[in-house]
């Protein structure tokens, strides 16, 4: 382990034979940190040592939770073999389908989360997988019981970036029902892939007073208060949201200085985004208020 850690500061060529035996290590510690090396270092020549070594340490090979526990090698391996843009959609849908269930307190948990995550968004990359099949093994994800995962493969379907990419991340909004952390990355995903002309839907969810509500705010606040004032004015005036719209916006009209239109904002933003959620979440006053002021 002292040998691969001083690797990291020793020039490429006498670092890659030390990384090349440390991915053929059976310590799963070891290959891990190797695998961080590599990527921080940028070896590409050692992409098919770590396809090896990821393979090595899935149930294919033997017992998974005896030779990675935590699943720490297969972690930092996908994610080495995703900044390197490896063509390995064998390698990624099994990461990606891979289940550890590792003896806990009381039970047993899945101790494979992060890697499904991880796998999914490396997925994306592989050129040869095209878009209507990727979507095909992407949806499986979205009733994964960890919420991380479900995120991550609503910023998958995101980097497809197609038509129907942009259907099922509306679908999974309009159905609800879930984490807000899950419908926020949907929402933020719709917005990212048709632009601005989807502002008028995103808005439709702020006048609900639920989670969702609050993250169709967040999704405002990315694109910026001058723009979010400018699209208010021209599409919030019909819809459920109309009681909070004219109100705030007659107010900014009034005001003279700038602080004060910001704050008009805001208290419209607080007023749709139910400011009393997100209190007992992050122990704040008023998230929303102070998250649209910063």
């Amino acid at each position: 382990m002292a040998a691969v850690n001083a690797a990291d500061g020793l020039p490429v060529e006498e670092a890659l034979p030390v990384l090349r035996k440390a991915l053929g290590n059976r310590n799963n510690l070891v290959v891990s940190r190797a695998a961080r090396h590599v990527a921080g270092l940028g070896l590409a020549e050692l992409v098919p040592e770590m396809v090896a070594a990821f393979w090595r340490f899935m149930p294919g090979a033997g017992d998974a939770v005896k030779r990675d526990p935590q699943c720490w090698a297969k972690n930092d391996l996908s994610k080495a073999l995703a900044g390197f843009d490896a063509q390995e959609p064998e390698l990624f849908l099994a990461g990606m389908r891979h289940h550890q269930m590792e003896p806990t307190w009381g039970g047993a948990s899945d101790t494979a989360g992060a890697l499904r995550g991880a796998c999914a968004l490396a997925l994306v990359v592989c050129r040869e997988v095209s878009s209507y099949a990727l979507l095909q093994h992407l949806v499986p994800l979205f009733r994964d019981k960890d919420t991380p995962v479900r995120v991550n493969a609503a910023r998958a379907v995101e980097q497809v970036g197609s038509d129907a990419a942009s259907l099922l991340l509306r679908l999974r909004v309009e159905l609800g029902s879930d984490e807000p952390e899950v419908l926020g990355a949907c929402l933020g995903g719709v917005l990212r892939i048709d632009g601005e002309t989807v502002l008028p839907w995103v808005g439709e969810f702020l006048a609900r007073g639920d989670d969702l509500a609050a993250e169709a705010a967040l999704c405002w606040r990315r694109i910026g208060r001058r723009r979010c004032c400018r699209i208010c004015r021209r599409h919030m005036w019909t819809g459920g949201s109309r009681r909070f719209a004219k109100r705030w916006w007659r107010r900014w009209l009034r005001c003279g200085s700038r602080r004060l239109r910001a704050g008009c904002w805001n208290d419209w933003a607080g007023a749709s985004a139910t400011p009393g959620m997100w209190r007992k979440r992050c122990g704040m006053p008023s998230l929303p208020r102070k998250l649209w002021r910063n």
